[in-house]
């Protein structure tokens, strides 16, 4: 019986890094849930990381290239739980798909309000313009599919229908998390934003 080969030194090196980017941006959005970005340092975000300041700058050119890979990062996440939730809820109702993927964006299940508040706030929309367009995609074709399939859902371009419930649906909340953070997690605006949806989708 052959013994396993061991990692070669270069996927190591990738394993290590890729670890210590993690690590970085961990750090990051910690202290973001305690500090304004203004007071935010790179020193602080390596200390957090339990690395050198010298080692982040082998990652991160500065303070707002690591926000930004935060920033991307929780698009991921935001396009990773959305698909979890459509599988899950696969045969639910029309209300309560709507009403799940509301509270997905409208709580903290994406992170601390204002963890969030910090990164929309302060990282210019156009450092993650790409991630953020693909992730815009990919959602509105899952929902696009959805409304087209769904009974509950009446005739109509559903494409366009889906265009209007991603976009919509996140001005609001975004627009709670930047002016209005007491309604993150509050079941007033989920309540209004699945009424609003439902109504839309079904009248």
């Amino acid at each position: 019986m052959h013994a396993s080969k061991p990692l070669s030194r270069r996927v190591a090196q990738r394993t290590a890094s890729k670890q210590i980017v993690e690590s970085i941006m961990d750090a990051a959005s910690e202290l973001l849930r305690m500090h304004p970005i203004e007071v935010l340092t790179t020193n602080q975000i390596a200390a957090r990381a339990g690395i050198s300041v010298g080692s982040l700058y082998q990652y991160f050119a500065n303070k707002q290239a690591v926000l930004s890979s935060v920033a991307a990062r929780l698009e991921h996440r935001t396009l990773d739980l959305f698909t979890q939730r459509m599988a899950q809820l696969r045969d639910a109702s029309l209300e309560t798909i709507t009403r799940s993927l509301i509270e997905l964006l409208s709580t903290e299940q994406l992170g601390a309000v204002r963890f969030r508040r910090e990164l929309l706030a302060h990282v210019p929309r156009g450092f993650t313009e790409e991630i953020s367009q693909r992730v815009d995609r990919e959602v509105a074709a899952a929902l696009t599919l959805f409304l087209a399939s769904h009974p509950e859902v009446r005739q109509g371009r559903a494409e366009l229908m889906a265009f209007v419930i991603v976009h919509s649906v996140e001005a609001v909340v975004e627009a709670a998390v930047l002016r209005r953070q007491e309604l993150i997690g509050s079941p007033l605006l989920l309540d209004e934003l699945t009424r609003m949806v439902l109504r839309y989708v079904t009248s």
